[in-house]
């Protein structure tokens, strides 16, 4: 993201901090931003927003089509409106996908149950993790640039997912 903005590894020093590490030293005046990256809302953003005057720096058209094409499993996406203390109007920034691996030998009827599972399930995930209520089929396929499994194939397709 900093290289696609003209910044480079020589034009700071970079720290690798957890989450509640970056949220005390942006409270603190130690760090100047930091990434905080996940399904949104995110806790840790969530924190900070609500005691700090924060923002999500937009990605702007043309960074993120270079993103994208040079790593496909990043995708154009929106952080909505509201959905943080202060995030007044919805800002463009780059998502990657989630995915869940499994062995080519794993049996085709247990990754097709599996996904059955979790699409039959989404309100139970969603109780979990409120970025659950974003996952759909639709979007399944979303920032893979891998085959799928015979078993996920086949429920995607069941579904109307895939052709």
């Amino acid at each position: 993201m900093l290289e696609q903005h003209g910044i480079t590894k020589n034009d700071f020093k970079p720290y690798y901090f957890i989450y509640n590490e970056i949220v005390q030293g942006l409270q603190d005046g130690s760090l100047d931003g930091g990434f905080v990256v996940g399904g949104y809302p995110i806790a840790a953003y969530t924190e900070l927003s609500s005691t700090q005057n924060v923002r999500i720096i937009p990605v702007g058209d043309k960074v993120a089509a270079r993103i994208v094409k040079e790593y496909p499993y990043y995708y154009r996406n929106v952080v909505k409106a509201k959905s943080y203390k202060g995030l007044e109007q919805d800002t463009p920034i780059v998502g990657f996908s989630t995915s869940v691996w499994t062995y080519a030998a794993t049996h085709p009827e247990l990754v097709y149950q599996f996904l059955k599972n979790l699409f039959d399930h989404k309100a139970d995930y969603h109780s979990i993790h409120s970025a659950a209520k974003d996952m759909t089929l639709a979007d399944a396929r979303k920032g893979n640039p891998l085959p799928f499994h015979p078993g996920a194939e086949r429920y995607l397709r069941e579904v109307g997912a895939m052709k």
